[in-house]
């Protein structure tokens, strides 16, 4: 006999199949659970033993630690092996996976009607489709006997509705954590460990919600994962943000580092200083004494890796050079051609620097003659006008005196 163990259901249920046969792991397979005939993940063999500590290990697991689907099935399950999936099965069961989320839609307009204190999260059907469930989240017990008949009448199936957890929530739907990974619990976790803040402090994480909560939003499944280690750094140690007083100044807690073994102490003045947890109380005693603590690890900023120095080279008189005379021969020649390069391309240089000063010179003098040419045209121009000006009044005065002179006297007597 041989056991495997396999996932079903949307919630990602576990259960083990004994059969005769060999299966291969990540195939699927038809068995028949307590909700019904349905599609099954081969998740590979397992042994004796580790069947028993599974159901130990679910036995053992309460409600509140675990509020998982609150139904009648156990959260581990011994299945019964029906045969190994078909290509109708796979084509049914991915045609089921699409009109589920037509399935959903319809059922929340039925539940508007209802204003019942429910959230429906996602609906599942099974394989044989004699049954239909629908997982919702209410934060309150809800009499929805109303509702399930009108669902019956819509679907024409047997609806069963199941409350969850958020937590359940987040399994059921899945989604992608802030680490950028899919969720732990719809991709692997099977059961749900209480979390509380004081084990956020232990591992010194920032208290922000934002940071420390899922999409679901309690506290991530993953700040467990290290607590044991944490905890057993601790148990030697006060509590972060203890203070040790001193005659002089006051230490602060603000750590501990794996890595080392060590516990980070804030110095005043000094900035942040790690002390290994065997000689804490040995610290903890030269403080309050008033002593300086020498024995300890100022915590870099960047840690920098020494550079070997490379050994300086030493002439040695008695260092020869073999060469032939045709090797001698090449090197001169190679020597006179970059002479000539040099020199062409100085040549070239200078000749661009004397073209450029002539163009620069040649342009001044024009620019000068331009400038004396513009002065003499104004001056002639000022010239012509003061000439102008003379005629112009020369000839008024002369009109003016002949005027007079026309003028007979009876008139100059009488103007």
């Amino acid at each position: 006999m041989s056991f495997y163990l396999v996932s079903f259901g949307k919630p990602r249920f576990l259960g083990v199949v004994d059969i005769d046969r060999n299966l291969q792991k990540g195939t699927y397979i038809v068995v028949e659970s307590a909700r019904g005939l349905e599609l099954a993940l081969n998740l590979g063999g397992v042994s004796p033993d580790k069947v028993e500590r599974y159901r130990e290990k679910f036995s053992n697991v309460s409600q509140d630690e675990s509020p998982q689907l609150k139904g009648s099935e156990p959260l581990f399950q011994d299945l019964i092996y029906v045969r190994e999936a078909e290509a109708l099965d796979l084509s049914e069961s991915t045609l089921q996976r699409e009109e589920e989320e037509k399935v959903l839609l319809d059922a929340r307009e039925i539940l508007k009607g209802h204003k019942l204190p429910m959230k429906l999260v996602e609906a599942e059907y099974l394989l044989d489709r004699k049954k239909l469930f629908f997982f919702f989240t209410s934060e309150q017990r809800v009499d929805f006997r109303a509702f399930v008949k009108d669902l019956a009448r819509k679907f024409k199936t047997r609806i069963e509705l199941r409350q969850i957890g958020v937590r359940d929530e987040a399994k059921v739907v899945k989604g992608l954590g802030p680490c950028g990974r899919p969720c732990c619990c719809g991709y692997w976790l099977n059961t749900f460990e209480p979390i509380c803040i004081r084990m956020v402090k232990e591992q010194n994480l920032s208290l922000n919600p934002a940071k420390t909560s899922g999409i679901c939003g309690r506290l991530m499944c993953c700040i467990a994962y290290e607590r044991e280690t944490y905890s057993k750094l601790w148990e030697r140690l006060p509590n972060p943000g203890s203070k040790i007083k001193g005659p002089d100044a006051t230490y602060v807690i603000s750590g501990v580092d794996i890595t080392s073994d060590c516990v980070k102490i804030i110095e005043p003045g000094k900035g942040e200083i790690l002390v290994p947890v065997d000689k804490f109380e040995a610290f903890r005693e030269c403080v309050e004494r008033g002593e300086v603590w020498s024995d300890f690890q100022v915590k870099p900023l960047i840690e920098i890796e020494p550079i070997e120095e490379e050994p300086e080279f030493s002439w040695d008189d008695n260092f020869e050079i073999e060469v032939t005379t045709g090797e001698v021969a090449q090197l001169e020649n190679q020597d006179i051609e970059r002479k000539k390069v040099s020199e062409e391309m100085q040549d070239k240089e200078n000749k661009t620097k004397n073209s450029v000063a002539e163009t620069l010179q040649d342009s001044d003098e024009t620019t000068k003659e331009g400038k004396r040419e513009g002065r003499r045209k104004r001056s002639k121009r000022k010239n012509k006008n003061k000439t102008n000006a003379a005629k112009r009044e020369g000839s008024q005065k002369k009109e003016i005196k002949d005027n007079k002179k026309k003028r007979t006297k009876p008139q100059r007597e009488q103007g």
